[in-house]
């Protein structure tokens, strides 16, 4: 909870009986490290049994919120000691070693001391399902009930989460918390009654259930998780549902809003053998579709849509393009696009495919890229970082917040919602835009998935806005279009040269004139 650049930290801990000095030494994650100093042993020395916090602020490491991160401790010859992978943090829990020497997640953090771990305890279900639930304390007395991650049908219609309430009591569930790796959904105005369930859709939540592996959480308005079911894969028509033993069971009984139902024996083997619905629509041959609705049809589906360009060809990589607001990239293998600018309306005839679970338009040639018109370039969505993921996929987005980590091309932005990572592709060079811890930055960019996570994909400099440095009432730097660019440099370097040798022309021809040696 607050602000992850002053209470984020690294926790280190002496197992030796004597005291230890590790200057030298570093720590890191999946971005860069931190080497300890050598000239302040008072931050560096650990007692016998003893801990040691080394705090963002100090250390520049700024762990992942979402997706797969790494926390690691390095030797001073470089090698790699000790390391720990989460998968997502939920704010104001640490991920702590306990007294069997396993990881788990804690809402007490105890920089600098022992660890201790309150509020959440973890049950597993039966081999069968896969699947794994934080149950709720007393403190928080809600819980995930059912989800159906795979209806059949049109899964946008019919996917469901459903919360139990066991208290006697109704909860007002304003400020609650659903999500998932690529989404969330803050419940407002919604009262759960005692020993009741209610059932959200997700047309409400904009919550996609994957069908090949998720983990859903529940988090309490303080931020805490109180409940969590995480699935390896799913069965079509078959909901994941909480059995009164504290275990979750795949059950072909879909009860949303009422009490959960397990048949007496479900062979999960037949459902396994047995074909899956598909995720999405299909439909035979070409089919026109909007644009808003493109990503409900299945891989291989062939699509027409009309958008307009959101980045040109080129710019982000040399086999695509993007459609403003469509949450969909135009590929091309052959690289083949007709000229196209800013803010062209343009047809687009394909065939639906995904690549590091980004959905893309593949097309044949240039000719399945028909103009239609010439128009203003398209406005960005102004949206926070917690909204980045599955539903604005795609977008043209813009987010303000301050740099808490700047390394390369890497720039990891914070605007009290959540962390978004910015992506410098090779269209941008890191020298140019010049971003630094503390700088108070406006980007514009296209959102986009790999496997690794969500990311903002700046087009341009003009894309970088930057105001006020944090902390200060003066103004920062200019906005980036205005600053220095390298180009700029080699340019004004050459026109003192050129200068310079047309100087040295006229004084050396007023000397021939004169009869005076150069």
């Amino acid at each position: 909870m607050g602000s992850d650049a002053n209470d984020e930290f690294i926790e280190l801990k002496n197992l030796s009986a004597e005291t230890v000095n590790l200057a030298g030494w570093a720590v890191g994650d999946k971005s860069g490290k931190y080497k300890l100093p050598a000239d302040q042993p008072a931050s560096t020395t650990i007692k016998a049994g003893g801990y040691l916090a080394i705090y963002r602020r100090q250390s520049k490491i700024a762990f992942n919120n979402t997706g797969e991160e790494w926390g690691q401790l390095y030797a001073p010859d470089g090698s790699l000691i000790d390391s720990v992978k989460y998968d997502g943090a939920a704010e104001g829990q640490s991920f702590s070693r306990n007294n069997e020497d396993d990881w788990d997640w804690t809402a007490t953090p105890t920089p600098g001391a022992e660890n201790i771990f309150s509020a959440v305890a973890s049950k597993k279900i039966d081999a069968s399902s896969s699947a794994e639930i934080i149950i709720s304390s007393s403190s928080w007395p809600l819980d995930i009930s059912e989800i159906l991650p795979n209806p059949s049908g049109a899964d946008a219609e019919n996917e469901f989460i459903e919360l139990y309430n066991p208290n006697d009591q109704a909860i007002d569930l304003t400020g609650y918390k659903l999500a998932v790796k690529s989404s969330h959904y803050v419940i407002k105005n919604r009262i759960i009654g005692a020993k009741s369930y209610l059932a959200l859709y997700r047309p409400d939540t904009k919550i996609t259930l994957n069908n090949t592996g998720d983990t859903l959480r529940l988090y309490d308005p303080a931020g805490r998780i109180i409940s969590q079911v995480g699935y390896q894969k799913t069965f079509s028509d078959l909901s994941l549902a909480l059995a009164s033993n504290g275990q979750f069971r795949w059950t072909n009984f879909i009860t949303p809003g009422r009490a959960n139902i397990f048949p007496a024996n479900l062979d999960i083997t037949a459902v396994q053998a047995a074909p899956s619905a598909k995720k999405k629509k299909t439909a035979k041959g070409i089919i026109e579709v909007p644009l808003t609705q493109v990503r409900d049809y299945d891989d291989g589906q062939q699509v027409r849509v009309n958008g307009v360009v959101a980045v040109e060809p080129g710019t982000l990589g040399v086999n695509i393009f993007y459609l403003a607001g469509s949450g969909i990239q135009i590929y091309s293998y052959k690289k083949d696009f007709p000229e196209l600018k800013l803010g062209d309306q343009v047809q687009i005839s394909g065939t639906l495919a995904s690549s590091g679970g980004e959905r893309r338009i593949k097309i044949s040639s240039s000719t399945d890229i028909r103009l239609i018109s010439h128009g203003d370039p398209p406005l960005p969505h102004e949206i926070s970082a917690a909204e980045i993921g599955a539903n604005t996929e795609g977008w043209l987005v813009t987010i303000s917040g301050d740099v808490v980590d700047a390394k390369s091309r890497d720039i990891y932005l914070d605007d009290g919602t959540d962390e978004v990572r910015i992506y410098l592709k090779t269209n941008l060079d890191p020298k140019d835009v010049n971003a630094n811890d503390g700088d108070r930055l406006k980007v514009t960019g296209i959102v986009s998935e790999t496997k690794s996570g969500y990311r903002l994909l700046p087009r341009y400099l003009s894309d970088f806005d930057f105001g006020q440095v944090k902390g200060t009432s003066t103004p920062a730097a200019p906005a980036v279009a205005n600053k220095i660019t390298t180009t700029d440099k080699y340019l004004f370097a050459l026109i003192i040269f050129l200068l310079a040798i047309i100087s040295w022309l006229i004084w050396s021809s007023k000397h021939k004139k004169n009869n005076t040696p150069v």
